[in-house]
């Protein structure tokens, strides 16, 4: 089966690092709502600022040596361990095309056995570097493209209900600002139970 991984937060735990540098940097200027509290993402109200700080921030991060020696989601890493080479996988994120070579080697250096496609869709903003021509405003019009039954693995609803009808199966991947019950175990137990299928 071909599956489609989310990077960010599914992968990793980029916001929760990019959380903490964010309270490392405000001191005791900043709002203190921690990772678990967030309720939104983008998580700027939360934060307390601008959504066009908030991308500035992300995005310094993304591109930052911290966010290149981001840890790998460890659920993940066994997972991929366990039944990555029974799989073609593609990484799939919604990135500014700016912050994808950070993001390409740190998925080649921890997940490049399994993962050697990496494609990047416009992400949902409305101003953004017009540098850049991206082939795909979304991750349903790349699927879609695709042609192929899939498997899509993302943390954000939006781009699960959006492929309704377009791939196999997508999982929501759990994390505190969505509606997933499930823990991560749980999420991976369903998603290798699917594949057995």
């Amino acid at each position: 089966m071909l599956i489609l991984w989310d990077v960010d937060d599914v992968l990793n735990q980029l916001m929760k690092e990019w959380l903490k540098s964010w309270h490392q940097q405000e001191g005791a200027g900043g709002s203190h709502v921690s990772f678990d509290q967030l309720t939104e993402n983008p998580p700027y109200n939360q934060v307390g600022i601008s959504l066009q700080d908030y991308h500035r921030s992300l995005d310094k991060f993304r591109n930052s040596l911290a966010a290149r020696d981001l840890i790998p989601n460890e659920q993940v890493l066994q997972w991929f361990n366990q039944y990555g080479r029974d799989h073609v996988h593609i990484a799939l994120t919604a990135r500014p095309v700016l912050t994808m070579p950070n993001q390409a080697a740190w998925i080649y250096d921890h997940f490049g056995q399994w993962i050697q496609s990496v494609v990047a869709v416009a992400p949902a903003r409305k101003q953004l570097d017009n540098q850049h021509h991206v082939a795909f405003q979304t991750k349903a019009s790349y699927a879609e493209w695709l042609g192929k039954p899939s498997v899509l693995i993302d943390d954000n609803q939006e781009n699960i209900t959006s492929v309704e009808g377009i791939c196999r199966f997508a999982l929501l991947f759990p994390q505190p600002w969505n509606a997933s019950a499930q823990g991560i175990d749980e999420a991976l137990s369903e998603l290798t139970e699917y594949l057995a299928q």
